[in-house]
């Protein structure tokens, strides 16, 4: 023992991991496998210490990279050999493996020019048959009887690739994703409850990639199966994915503005206008919009792709399980949600349903135009709703008077609106609340838009400026302030006569909505928007071997 104590120096060395030792050797152009027939085996029986991996990689020069082309080669493909070994902790440990190579090397190359991902990873004449295989065991882990956790890993191993450049079209590694399809996979955990509920939302985030890959130069097998899907287990699945994660937005906000407010009512308004609008530095709220980009550009391409999808847009949620989803919280300051927990129901809310829940989040995000994120997700939601708007089932819903919805629309506060959002709103067809979102002016970047829409309004303001004096006029010799609904049409049969409309012509004409070529360079910026923050916060260094042991000692 006192001769370990004055080793020194040497005794550190003696301390340093046996895997960090292996990566340090592996690195340096050593080959450890020498003389031990079994050390790929015992390799990935050691727990991978992901930022010792990542260190060895990132501290290479350019040169040393791809002189050790040949050790990474070799590393890449035991790896993805390792994924096919009865051993449950050595799949797991290379999945790991795999998921900090693939990230450090993209990471190392992508500022570097003259380098290939595919060559430093795989090599050239390997490349087909390596991701084949690795599709192939992604394929098996996400629709077999696997525990979650490794499904889990699996997903974040696909979101590595699929983040691996910012501008996910100039990613060549997804050539072999176009080629080994892992759309099925995704589709059949949206299907099921339970790994819906576990991994929805890195399901519904993968496909919205994959399908904005080249989706104007090429052919994409992704948007084609995404467009024709008409499973409605499937559809509506994705849309309880995207409706969970508005939702839990919705609800931060609403709970935060009608918390008791202590004191008076300038301190209120203060307080509250602050809570929205100011942040340290503008931070946490670019963070809080950003954080949605990701469900609504997935909301976007079902409703631009898929026609089946408008049916789910009006389909009730009853399924009240919340995929877990990005910090996209109010309130910054609160500890993460345990979401292996149910979230408590409110027994009194209304039906509600994806559009409803649409429809509130744009009231909110509305309210906020003063930083280059918010524009951008309002701009977004505004195409989302072009969309919907142009679709003939669609408008027959949202017009459909023998379905109504309560929906919740939040509004700036101001001197003559209460502070707290309208909950007493009618049940009322959609189409109402949407008109109830618009919003004109006279001066702008916008004023011949607006100015057309005011226009376009004509009759809705003839026919308040016709009965409105009729109203008062008969609440004034009646003597009352609070009519019934029945009076006011009787009042409204009475002068339905006199009105006079305007017969708008060609109202079925119009230039529909197409993404490509006026919105292509926003979708481009959007979609790199989500893949740099999904890169940010894929987390695949951190395992919890005790959970994942019992998990597949349950299944096994």
């Amino acid at each position: 023992m006192t001769s370990r104590k004055r080793s020194g120096s040497g005794s550190k060395r003696q301390l340093k991991e046996k895997v960090v030792q292996i990566y340090e050797s592996f690195f340096k152009g050593e080959d450890p496998s020498l003389g031990n027939p079994n050390f790929w085996e015992e390799l990935f029986l050691l727990k991978p210490k992901v930022p010792s991996l990542e260190a060895e990689i990132q501290k290479l020069s350019g040169e040393q990279l791809v002189a050790l082309k040949e050790n990474i080669n070799i590393l890449f493909k035991q790896c993805i050999s390792t994924l096919g070994h009865e051993h449950h902790i050595r799949v797991v440990y290379a999945l790991q493996t795999l998921c900090a190579l693939i990230h450090s090397i993209y990471k190392k190359t992508s500022g570097e020019y003259g380098f290939d991902i595919i060559n430093i990873l795989m090599g050239f004449e390997m490349a087909e048959k390596l991701m084949q295989d690795l599709l192939d065991h992604c394929n098996n882990f996400l629709t077999g009887d696997y525990p979650a956790s490794l499904k889990a890993l699996c997903l974040k191993l696909l979101l590595v690739l699929v983040t691996g450049t910012e501008n996910v079209s100039q990613n060549t590694l997804l050539e072999y994703v176009m080629i080994n399809s892992i759309f099925e996979a995704l589709i059949q955990l949206l299907c099921e409850p339970a790994t819906r509920t576990q991994h929805g939302h890195d399901a519904v985030l993968l496909l919205t990639l994959l399908v904005n890959y080249r989706k104007h130069e090429a052919a994409n097998p992704y948007i084609v199966k995404l467009s024709i899907l008409d499973d409605e287990l499937a559809l509506n699945g994705y849309g309880q994915v995207i409706t969970s994660c508005l939702t839990e937005f919705c609800r931060q906000f609403t709970a935060q503005h009608t918390e008791p407010q202590s004191g008076s009512w300038l301190s209120s308004l203060t307080s509250m206008v602050g809570s929205i609008f100011v942040s340290e530095e503008g931070g946490v709220r670019t963070q809080q919009i950003r954080a949605n980009n990701a469900v609504l550009v997935a909301l976007y391409e079902a409703v631009h792709l898929n026609r089946n999808f408008i049916t789910t847009l009006a389909h009730t949620q009853t399924d009240t399980s919340a995929p877990p989803s990005p910090s996209n919280t109010l309130n910054s300051s609160q500890p993460t949600p345990d979401l292996s927990v149910p979230p408590a129901v409110d027994i009194f809310a209304q039906p509600s349903n994806l559009l409803v829940t649409f429809f509130q989040y744009c009231s909110i995000v509305m309210q906020d135009t003063k930083s280059e994120a918010s524009v951008n997700n309002v701009k977004l939601c505004f195409l989302i709703l072009t969309c919907i708007s142009e679709d003939q089932y669609a408008n027959s819903l949202m017009h459909d008077v023998n379905l109504v919805f309560k929906v919740q629309l939040h509004r700036l506060p101001m001197r003559h609106r209460k502070l707290a959002p309208d909950k007493a709103s009618p049940s009322q067809p959609l189409a109402s609340t949407l008109l109830a979102l618009r919003y004109s002016t006279s001066d702008g970047d916008f004023k011949d838009n607006a100015l057309r829409l005011t226009i376009s309004l004509i009759n809705v303001r003839a026919i308040i400026n016709h009965f409105s004096p009729k109203i008062e006029a008969w609440l004034a010799s009646q003597g009352l302030s609070t009519p019934s609904e029945d009076q006011i049409l009787d009042v409204v049969r009475k002068n339905y006569d006199s009105l006079t409309l305007k017969l708008q012509d060609s109202l079925d004409q119009y230039d529909r909505y197409a993404e490509k070529p006026r919105h292509a360079a926003f979708f481009t910026a959007m979609v790199r928007s989500v893949v740099n923050d999904t890169r940010q916060n894929i987390d695949f260094a951190s395992l919890d071997l005790q959970l994942i042991l019992q998990e597949f000692s349950s299944i096994s």
